[in-house]
């Protein structure tokens, strides 16, 4: 049987210290650093193995493909949020 790994896009903030090898676009919004992460699914949860949280965050916004997420950015920026 094939391994196959579902992964999601999810918009997260950025730190250009830690580890953003899954980062797939970078942009700024009101001063802040977000990006577009590439992650893993298990049991429908987004994976961060390398991220050191400081909230225990439990929802996200799961985008199928990287244009999905991209837009959701391109319609943040539009209304200025």
């Amino acid at each position: 049987m094939d391994d196959i790994s579902t992964t999601v896009f999810i918009i997260d903030t950025y730190n250009k210290y830690q580890h953003n090898d899954n980062c797939r676009a970078v942009f700024q919004l009101h001063g802040t650093d977000y990006c577009v992460r590439e992650v893993p699914l298990d049991w429908g949860q987004p994976q961060f193995p390398e991220k050191d949280w400081d909230d225990e965050f439990t929802q996200w916004q799961l985008y199928n493909t990287l244009d999905e997420a991209l837009e959701f950015v391109r319609k943040l920026k539009r209304l200025n949020y």
